[in-house]
């Protein structure tokens, strides 16, 4: 859906550069290719919202991790591995 937001984009911004005059028609057209930009940013962020993971869910997620961790990394590197994976963690969000 990024490239059909870029190709809109770049109609519109083709289209405004060879229009001449103002008229009715021309004002049509903006707002409809405007209603057809803002529907495809629309869509865009419905399907990043259902993609993205909760809060809860990376936390959770992050404590299943540690529990794994603890369960086959030796003892004397645990600290260190869940150091590293907070970090990987907190730097992604």
């Amino acid at each position: 859906m990024w490239e059909e937001l870029a190709l809109l984009r770049a109609v519109l911004q083709e289209w405004l550069k060879d229009m001449d005059e103002v008229t009715e028609e021309n004002v049509s057209v903006l707002l409809d290719l405007q209603n057809s930009i803002r529907r495809t940013l629309d869509s865009i962020n419905k399907i990043q919202a259902r993609t993205a993971l909760t809060t809860a869910e990376v936390e959770y997620l992050q404590a299943r991790i540690a529990d794994l961790f603890e369960a086959y990394i030796p003892r004397d590197e645990q600290g260190d591995a869940l150091a590293e994976l907070q970090q990987i963690v907190d730097s992604n969000g």
